[in-house]
């Protein structure tokens, strides 16, 4: 189901179709891990993962390491390099989900019942699961990717 998400990119109030939202927790190394260390949950594994490093091959040290086939696809991919091209890479560290042998970024599914904006979902998922807002996180809008679906992807940048 797609529903219109709107969200505001300096003055101009944008509408997209989309059917999720990945966001990108990008930081330096020491608060990905206390980021990951305060949301971790058994239903989930979180991992801390090297910007400059593209996904596919992370994926395949993953493989190496669990010794089982682990996926990851081309929207997620994508994700990453417009993450990269906003000038995170050396130094920074994105925040992973592990779920059913699949790497992933946190998602937020769009359906009939989502109300409000991206930022305002996005924002609510962290306090869920991290307990409060941190103060030095930047929330901002990077694009759309997907074949199957159309994602909007956002970088939450600890700072």
């Amino acid at each position: 189901m797609k529903t219109k998400v709107s969200d505001f990119i300096g003055s101009a109030v944008i509408e997209i179709s989309a059917e999720s939202i990945y966001f990108i927790i990008i930081g330096r190394d020491d608060d990905i891990d206390m980021f990951i260390n305060k949301i971790s949950r058994h239903d989930k594994h979180y991992l801390s993962i090297p910007m400059n490093i593209p996904i596919a091959n992370e994926c395949d040290n993953l493989q190496n390491i669990y010794n089982k086939t682990i996926t990851i696809d081309s929207s997620t991919e994508a994700a990453q390099f417009y993450a990269v091209s906003e000038g995170y890479f050396d130094g920074f560290y994105m925040i992973m989900t592990m779920k059913n042998n699949k790497i992933d970024f946190p998602k937020i599914i769009i359906n009939d019942s989502f109300k409000g904006s991206a930022r305002s979902a996005i924002i609510s998922w962290i306090k869920k699961n991290y307990g409060s807002m941190p103060k030095n996180i930047n929330i901002k809008p990077l694009t759309i990717v997907g074949l199957d679906e159309n994602i909007l992807v956002y970088v939450a940048a600890l700072d």
